[in-house]
């Protein structure tokens, strides 16, 4: 029997019983009965029946097809309308409830029960569909790709809660909206999708992939990869209803990507920095798989199909038989191996190869890796030649060498010279430590080893005890040798004691000296202290009666004039002018004494204004005179200016003096730059000199003109002479005779 309830809405009471008492027959139950549409409403929210039998034509301002839109719209429950009209409008209307069936009185209980039977299965169908519309949507919502399903003329009728997050649109937003109004490509014209979606989607069927790693732009404006198909919705018979888009996020695959990559790319470099590679064969084909570095190592390109025996076909005599034993060794009983052999290339060359292999016997494989260490072989025979090398040296060389434990302090090795030189054998002095031989405390040599460790020092002068008991001192040079095991102190030791026994005595002699520099130094002070007393007896009591004489001279000359002859007045005028003549020698005598003992203010000295006013100051004094003065500018040097301007008037003075007698005379002040070094000068036209006498100038009292020619005391050249040597410079003149001469002066800064 059917459990269905089933409502009567018939406001005919007789009417309703009949229907009932049919249901019921039929199987149904009868759940309620209603003679309005405002009651047929009421009751339907409250019993909640399988199906309603609804006149259209009921009492009351509400009418069958009102309540059933009602009812439809309020609890989804299927109608089946009643009526004994059938006309058109009512048809039409009646159509707004989307009723589940529509019988036409009188009807018959056949009728009646296929018409029920119809209305429970169509709405049983519905639940189902709508059921399994549920689950899909679900499904489609709870994927991790963004699906968007469209209709014939591409436009949106689904998109899931993905799709809404990557493009920034909401279903309710896109709905009814164009693919390409919501759907932002980056670089892309979505007319293109469009295209693919009419011509190979919807009319050819076809599931098709669109262009890999595309950006979508959402919403916002943000950029996201994605990677994308499209597939046509199809019915029954295989028409194509529309198409579903489906896309993802990459992002996360990409990152994936390009740490892969980045990991591939940094295992091909590391393979290629450590020339090393991996290597699998397949037991039971003998089929080998290499990468590409073995490749290289074998000297072979890629198109080379690396078999088992092929790779083994590679080793020289000497090493295949090895080969062989360690590959059967894996194979038989999965022992692994770890063999350094030689290999020759398919180009012919030889090289040092180190396999290591493992066997895996559940997968019948065996794999490992394969590194070229030939240049590592050359490495090791080279240091094996060096240290051969080293030990020869060290054995025979004649300077003293220990190898020194730098924790311990034991002497691991001793050559020839240091046998010799301490007395004790090769095998005793092995048996020591460098604190038996250094006589400082051992505290004190094992620091002085930490600093030869550290680098901190390497040089050092210790005193070491010989067999003999006699103790020498030594200069170290130690230096670490650092070993992948240890670290060891090579030490050369010089014997150094006479050559400290004669610092001592220079040190001694060097005392001595200095003393005698110190009494010295006081005997010079004694003796400029007696210099200046001469000077001032010189100043004060030779001047005196050199100006009594001049005095009494004059006063002849004046007040006896008339009683003396002219041999009387030529006496007197010739004895003034020598006395004379003796005040500006001692005037000179003083003024170079001065210069000698006069303590030195260095700075800077402008060279040309110094030159330039002095000419001035001649050319003022001797108006009558036109000389041709040229000064080079901005002449500076460093020295004491003082000094320096007695030197410059010196030089101009013997300048003008010498060109006395020139037409035209010239005088040029200038620098020149000679080997790095400023070489000063004065130049004139003047009277010149004899260079054979050229090494009398600078001399004192010296010469190379009469007084009657030219006046002067001869000390002036002295006297510029002790100046430049004083600053450490060197002067020196140039000349010939009636053609004038230059003055040559070095200042060092």
């Amino acid at each position: 029997m059917s459990n269905h309830k089933i409502m009567i809405v018939e406001d005919e009471k007789i009417v309703s019983e009949d229907i009932r008492a049919s249901i019921e027959k039929m199987g149904y139950s009868a759940c309620a009965a209603a003679s309005s549409g405002k009651e047929a409403i009421e009751k339907a929210g409250l019993i909640r029946p399988d199906l309603i039998l609804m006149d259209i034509v009921l009492t009351g301002s509400m009418d069958g097809i009102e309540a059933a839109t009602q009812i439809k719209d309020l609890y989804k429950i299927p109608v089946v309308y009643l009526t004994a009209f059938g006309g058109e409008d009512i048809l039409q209307r009646a159509k707004v409830a989307e009723p589940y069936g529509y019988i036409t009185k009188p009807f018959n209980e056949r009728e009646l029960h296929i018409a029920i039977e119809i209305a429970l299965y169509k709405k049983q169908a519905e639940v189902r569909i709508t059921k399994m519309e549920q689950w899909l949507v679900t499904i489609l919502k709870s994927i991790g790709d963004a699906v968007v399903a469209l209709d014939k003329e591409h436009r949106i009728i689904f998109m899931n809660a993905v799709a809404e997050n990557l493009t920034g649109w909401s279903q309710e937003d896109a709905l009814g909206k164009k693919i390409a109004e919501v759907l932002n490509i980056k670089d892309q014209d979505l007319s293109d999708l469009e295209k693919h979606l009419v011509e190979d989607v919807i009319t050819e069927g076809l599931i098709i992939n669109l262009i890999e790693d595309r950006l979508l732009i959402a919403k916002d404006g943000s950029e996201v990869p994605i990677s994308d198909s499209v597939a046509p919705i199809k019915e029954d018979k295989g028409e194509a209803l529309g198409s579903v888009l489906i896309f993802r996020d990459i992002t996360k695959s990409k990152q994936t990507d390009e740490v892969l990559k980045k990991h591939q790319l940094l295992l091909a470099e590391t393979e290629k920095i450590g020339n090393i590679g991996g290597w699998e064969f397949n037991i039971d084909t003998g089929k080998q798989t290499w990468t590409e570095q073995i490749y290289k190592i074998h000297e072979v390109d890629l198109t080379f199909d690396p078999t088992l025996g092929k790779g083994i076909s590679f080793y020289t005599p000497a090493s295949k038989p090895i080969m062989e034993r360690a590959v059967q060794r894996a194979i038989d009983a999965g022992e692994p191996f770890d063999v350094e052999l030689e290999i020759i290339t398919a180009k012919g060359n030889l090289r040092s190869v180190h396999a290591i292999g493992k066997a895996d016997l559940e997968r019948r494989r065996v794999y490992g890796v394969f590194q070229d260490i030939t240049d590592r072989k050359k490495s090791e025979e080279e240091l094996r030649e060096s240290e051969e090398r080293f030990r020869t040296m060290f054995r025979g060389h004649d300077a003293i060498m220990l190898l020194i434990d730098q924790k311990t302090g034991a002497i691991r090795d001793a050559n020839h010279a240091a046998t010799r030189f301490y007395g004790y054998s090769t095998e005793r002095l092995h048996q020591m430590t460098i604190q038996e031989i250094n006589t400082l405390s051992a505290e004190e040599v094992a620091h002085q080893r930490s600093l030869a460790i550290e680098q901190k020092c390497n040089y050092f002068i210790f005193p070491h005890r010989l067999a003999s008991g006699e103790v020498k001192t030594v200069e170290v040079h130690s230096s670490p040798i650092i070993t992948r095991d240890e670290t060891i102190l090579f030490s050369i030791i010089h014997d150094i004691t006479e050559r400290k026994r004669a610092e001592e005595e220079i040190i001694k002699l060097n005392a001595e000296l200095e003393q005698r520099v110190v009494d010295r130094t006081a005997q010079l002070e004694a003796t400029n202290k007696e210099l200046e007393a001469f000077s001032h007896s010189v100043s004060h009591d030779l001047r005196a009666p050199l100006r009594a004489i001049d005095g009494f001279s004059q006063a002849l000359l004046e007040e006896y004039q008339e009683k003396l002859d002219d041999t009387g007045k030529s006496f007197l005028q010739r004895v003034r002018k020598a006395t004379q003549k003796m005040g500006l020698l001692i005037d000179d005598m003083l003024k170079l004494s001065r210069i000698t003992r006069a303590e030195m203010k260095r700075g800077a000295v402008n060279l040309s204004g110094m030159v330039r006013k002095i000419t001035v100051s001649h050319q003022k004094d001797n108006p009558d005179r036109a000389v041709d003065v040229t000064v080079q500018e901005e002449i500076v040097a460093q020295g004491d200016p003082y000094l320096l301007k007695i030197a410059m008037e010196n030089l101009v003075d013997n300048a003008f003096k010498f060109t006395g007698k020139k037409a035209h005379p010239r005088i040029e002040f200038g620098a020149v730059n000679k080997d790095g070094e400023t070489c000063y000068f004065i130049r004139d036209n003047g009277a010149g000199f004899d260079m054979a006498y050229v090494n009398k100038l600078f001399g004192a009292f010296q010469r190379l003109h009469t007084s009657d020619e030219f006046p002067g005391t001869g000390i002036g050249l002295a006297t510029v002479q002790r100046v430049i040597h004083r600053h450490g410079g060197r002067v020196w003149a140039e000349g010939e005779i009636g053609k004038g001469a230059t003055f040559h002066f070095t200042l060092p800064l």
